[in-house]
């Protein structure tokens, strides 16, 4: 570009960054000690790495930020700690709210989250029974991720939030439709045996 040098910084945490991970929590001796470590993840640590990088690496040069949903509120943050250091803000997202409580956002947030499953359901029928499958089988309690840790249903849940996105819902369908690839795979070659799948 001609104007502008783009840095895209791994925050902590992320990338190239000191992943966070069940195996590292596991290393801490209690909560506490692990509550302090994770004090070092926040947006006032990560402000920080910014402003050493641009006083070390760019000769103390002020800059632009350009802020998406968590990089909006870091910049939000940035301009709070070390507005020195920045020429210049955009935020496409990730701005606080002024006036409402966070119980005024869950109240408006419910009643969406609600309609989006409904939709979901609406679309994909099946997946309900499968959903529901799924939930009982990470119920058993000994399904794990490839980092090791423990899924379980209420982190499940959570694929809910690419519902907010344009291709949410077939994301998560296609996940959840191949959560029993046997089943998926029968009902795709044999579809008259559709009553034998759901057995398995």
């Amino acid at each position: 570009m001609k104007n502008y040098r783009i840095v895209l910084l791994d925050q902590r945490g992320t990338g190239r960054s000191t992943r966070i991970e069940s195996a590292t929590m596991a290393l801490f001796a209690d909560g506490q000690a692990g509550a302090d470590y994770l004090s070092h993840f926040r947006a006032d640590s990560i402000v920080a790495d910014c402003e050493h990088i641009r006083k070390t690496v760019f000769g103390g040069v002020r800059w632009e930020t350009l802020g998406q949903s968590y990089g909006g509120f870091l910049t939000l943050t940035y301009l709070s700690q070390a507005p020195e250091g920045l020429a210049a803000c955009y935020v496409t997202g990730g701005l606080a709210g002024l006036s409402a409580t966070a119980d005024d956002v869950y109240r408006r947030t419910y009643p969406r989250v609600a309609a989006k499953n409904r939709e979901y359901y609406q679309r994909y029928p099946a997946d309900r029974d499968r959903i529901a499958r799924i939930a009982e089988r990470i119920g058993a309690g000994d399904v794990l991720l490839p980092d090791g840790d423990r899924l379980t249903v209420r982190r499940l849940q959570t694929i809910g939030i690419d519902f907010g996105m344009a291709p949410g819902y077939d994301n998560v369908h296609w996940l959840v439709d191949e959560a029993f690839p046997i089943r998926s795979a029968l009902v795709r070659c044999f579809p008259g045996l559709g009553h034998v799948a759901d057995l398995l």
